[in-house]
């Protein structure tokens, strides 16, 4: 056994000065009475250092340009480059079937490339306790990605979903991040994940029209709310100025950008060049990397994966089947005609004349359910039913052959409209 030049030190002054024995020598540093008796007698022996190995890096073999291009192209993130160097060992001069850790990666960058190492402080994640099934964390991130055949960075905005129980993820790509992107991106994560008891979201003004306060809760976007109540679920607003309280999300949207965007960014394999292709390449890197991430739960020492959580919390989500796209909802912007009209599936709906040719928002449901709102998503224009017979014989804004309107309903209310939908779910599926 090799001790520290102060514990010998120790061992000498205890022999020397307190007389001790060398069991209790022994008891006081926290070694044996054999070495105890060694260091005792042999004072030269506290004095020297024994010289540390130097033992060679796994990676003083790779290639230096290539592995320089995989630290700029994967910003750093030694997990990315890890992965790429076991799983594309001969593009960076390695044998095949190569294996490496992300720490003996980090090692060798701080060594070797000390300029380019990066150190990043971990997300904070408040001391909120999940239930499965109970919450569902969303978001937008805002990252840059350069498309194949292109010469700069593109910002791509993506839609994150995080259920925090079991971590499951939902990733869509998006072209803004209006109104219109929230609302189809939240029907497509509780379509395809299932529909927890309530949903946890920013302060964007798209969805929170007053953020919560100490003395009020949270207003949310009447469009917003019309869209939960479909499928039963409760928004909730975290706090303002505190990210910590969706901090799930949050953290997973640093890893979106921090990893799975330099991983596909950095494959040799993968050209992407429109947003459909980023799409599919985001999902791959879901099922072949993220959720094979593995969590503890239910304070037990058996560790389960992303994917294993899931099959458990499935069950305390409600799942809508209606075809093989899942919830299926158009949320588009329109513009009214002249007379301030706008026709909706062989149905002409009426507007206020301060809405002649001017841009509103259109979300409606399969079941014919329909919401307009102004341009902003923040005021509700109208709203009803449009006729089952209609749904099936017209387009969405195709003109009807007869006038059937809604001039003969000028008080339309939303909770009246709703009850006609008694049939609803049926006709989802």
């Amino acid at each position: 056994m090799t001790l520290l030049s102060t514990q010998a030190k120790q061992i000498q002054r205890l022999h020397r000065e307190a007389n001790q024995s060398y069991r209790q020598i022994a008891a006081s540093v926290g070694c044996s009475p054999a070495t105890a008796y060694r260091y005792a007698s042999d004072p030269k022996r506290a004095t020297s250092e024994r010289a540390k190995p130097i033992r060679a890096s796994k990676l003083q073999s790779v290639d230096r340009d290539a592995f320089l291009q995989l630290l700029l192209c994967s910003r750093s993130n030694s997990e990315v480059v890890a992965r790429m160097l076991c799983e594309f060992p001969q593009e960076y001069g390695l044998p095949q079937g190569f294996t490496v850790s992300a720490r003996t990666v980090r090692r060798f960058i701080r060594s070797d490339f000390a300029a380019y190492a990066k150190r990043s402080q971990p997300v904070p994640i408040g001391d909120a306790h999940y239930e499965p099934g109970a919450q569902v964390q969303i978001d937008f991130v805002l990252t840059k990605f350069q498309f194949a055949g292109d010469d700069f960075l593109t910002k791509v905005p993506l839609f994150e979903a995080v259920f925090p129980w079991s971590h499951k993820a939902y990733v869509r790509v998006c072209p803004d991040m209006k109104q219109v992107s929230w609302f189809r991106s939240i029907l497509g994560c509780i379509a395809r994940c299932g529909c927890p008891s309530t949903i946890l979201m920013d302060n964007d003004r798209g969805l929170v029209t007053q953020p919560k306060r100490r003395d009020r809760p949270a207003q949310f976007n009447d469009s917003l709310v019309w869209l939960l109540r479909e499928v039963g679920i409760s928004p909730r607003a975290c706090r303002p100025a505190r990210p910590e309280t969706k901090g799930v999300v949050e953290r997973f949207g640093r890893t979106l950008k921090e990893n799975a965007i330099p991983y596909i960014q950095s494959r040799p394999d993968l050209k992407i060049a429109t947003p459909a292709e980023l799409q599919d390449a985001l999902d791959e890197w879901l099922v072949r990397v993220y959720q094979n991430n593995k969590y503890r739960r239910g304070g037990t020492k058996q560790v389960l994966t992303v994917d294993e959580l899931y099959e458990i919390e499935k069950e305390y989500l409600q799942f809508i089947e209606c075809g093989a796209e899942g919830l299926t909802v158009s949320s588009c912007t329109a513009r009214a005609d002249d007379t301030a009209s706008l026709w909706l599936h062989g149905q002409r709906i009426r507007l206020p004349r301060s809405y002649a040719q001017v841009e509103v928002i259109v979300n409606m449901t399969a079941g014919g359910s329909y919401q307009i709102t102004n341009s902003f998503g923040k005021k509700k224009i109208v709203d009803g039913v449009i006729p089952k017979e209609n749904l099936s014989a017209y387009k969405q804004f195709e003109k009807g052959s007869h006038h059937s309107d809604n001039a003969d309903f000028p008080e339309m209310n939303g909770n009246e409209n709703l009850e006609n939908l008694d049939s609803y779910w049926e006709s989802l599926r």
